[in-house]
């Protein structure tokens, strides 16, 4: 496999993640081996469970992502697009400076544990009950989580800190609760 089709498979599973068929317009966002936060401190949002439609302005597909609380602190999420296979996720929240950031990591039993990477998604409430979703931004951080933390908590608020990836809509209700991410 060429780096350039490694580098085309990498953003189209990342385009099934959160939003993700957009991603061909954006490039690639910030990928690590190492997650923003330990999963022992994540908490499940109660109003991310459920299925959501999902689309972007620069891209007229849709596609679906089913949240599932897996246990007390994970989601299992799948990615649904028409004519795609379905692509599965394990996902939890890490909370900076306030603010919920997904750890989103595709279920890849091809590869081993160790080399499967994270995706970093911020979340927000939109004002119509939507739920808005950014990626953040590839930036070279190298290998160190610390920086990418630390980065993020000095510049939580600046719009280059992140590219737009879609806004969903719930489908369906699993669980009903006040989101974390509402302003």
């Amino acid at each position: 496999m060429t780096g350039a089709t490694r580098k085309t498979l990498h953003k189209t599973k990342i385009a099934l993640l959160l939003i993700f068929l957009c991603m061909g317009l954006w490039g690639c966002p910030y990928d690590s081996l190492t997650p923003l936060g330990p999963v022992d401190e994540a908490l499940i949002d109660p109003a991310l469970p459920g299925i959501w439609l999902c689309s972007s302005e620069e891209d007229k597909n849709s596609w679906q992502f089913h949240f599932y609380a897996f246990d007390e602190k994970q989601y299992y999420v799948t990615a649904i697009a028409e004519g795609e296979a379905p692509v599965h996720f394990r996902a939890y929240t890490t909370i900076i400076k306030g603010k919920p950031f997904l750890n989103a990591q595709e279920l890849e039993f091809a590869k081993p544990v160790a080399k499967r990477t994270f995706w970093f998604l911020r979340y927000f409430a939109g004002s119509d009950g939507s739920l808005v979703f950014k990626h953040l931004r590839d930036k070279d951080f190298g290998t160190d989580v610390q920086a990418v933390r630390s980065y993020i908590e000095k510049n939580i608020d600046s719009p280059d800190l992140y590219e737009d990836y879609c806004i969903c809509k719930k489908s369906i209700t699993k669980d009903k609760g006040k989101s974390i991410a509402e302003p």
